[in-house]
């Protein structure tokens, strides 16, 4: 493993660096650059999140920015391939740092970003570059959004809708996206499909609240934040994952089960073939009875 690392990292070194992106095509007018479901390392490099675009009427809204300058680069330069139209605005859907970090690109080219007003609460930008290769990370920098959303404010930039809610879901700062000429959410990591979702930074309640809430909308598409699967009903991984965790969790306190005995014997088998079950799940077990202990 470390033989082949070396390789990628010389090889980067004398050609530089690229993602060698390519989108996929949700529909008509929107847009992917669906990641790997792992966490960021050094064969990836941060591209293990989801980065969409949302085509305009003469511009592009793109949904959250990605892990690096680079990348966010890349992907814009991918899609003047398709349609050379300017982004006009960026959407980060959260302050988790594989969404934001492409921003100060799109910041260079005069787009507008915006964010929920929460967006410090979680923000962790000191990760990426601790995992990936150095090259992938040059001239990432952390660039605030411009713009900020109020409990429960709807903002409407040509048909794209963005909403946020106010609920403490995956996170503080979660906003959704709806596009209504295509009929697409864009939830962030609301959503999480191919691999097993992280509770660190949220809550079970608010979670599944947030699930409820844009299920209403009137959709033909859901894009989350992590995963391919972009049908109507791509939001059941989630939801079925966090139902159960709160079931079983509950139960263990009932029954007088430790927190540290509760995240060694709550097993789901059903997802421990899914990506990150082994590095995740008794940490969700654990964060979620620290969550239900005192209610």
């Amino acid at each position: 493993m470390k033989f082949i690392i070396g390789i990628l990292i010389s090889v980067n070194l004398l050609f530089g660096f690229s993602y060698n992106l390519e989108p996929k095509a949700v529909n008509n007018d929107i847009y992917c650059f669906f990641g790997d479901v792992k966490e960021p390392n050094k064969h990836n490099n941060g591209f293990m999140v989801n980065s969409c675009y949302i085509k305009e009427d003469g511009f592009y809204i793109v949904v959250d920015s990605g892990p690096t300058y680079i990348f966010a680069k890349e992907s814009f330069e991918a899609m003047k391939k398709i349609d050379d139209l300017p982004v006009k605005y960026v959407i980060n859907t959260h302050s988790h740092d594989d969404h934001f970090l492409g921003n100060g690109y799109f910041k260079s080219l005069g787009a507008v970003i915006y964010a929920s007003e929460k967006f410090h609460e979680n923000r962790n930008d000191g990760r990426m570059h601790e995992h990936i290769l150095p090259e992938a990370f040059d001239g990432t920098t952390t660039v605030l959004p411009d713009k900020y959303l109020t409990n429960a404010e709807e903002i409407i930039l040509g048909t794209t809708k963005i909403i946020n809610k106010g609920l403490h879901g995956h996170s503080t700062s979660d906003i959704i996206v709806y596009n209504e000429k295509s009929k697409t959410m864009l939830v962030g990591d609301l959503v999480f499909n191919e691999r097993v979702l992280a509770l660190r930074d949220g809550t079970i309640k608010g979670w599944l609240d947030y699930i409820e809430f844009f299920k209403a909308y009137d959709y033909e598409y859901l894009i989350g934040g992590h995963g391919h699967d972009t049908s109507r009903q791509s939001y059941i991984f989630t939801k079925d994952y966090l139902t159960r965790l709160e079931n079983e969790v509950r139960k263990a306190i009932e029954m007088g089960d430790g927190i540290d005995e509760s995240a060694k014997i709550i097993k789901f088998d059903d997802f421990s073939d899914y990506a990150l079950y082994e590095e995740l799940h008794s940490k969700n077990v654990f964060k979620a009875y620290q969550l239900l202990e005192w209610e």
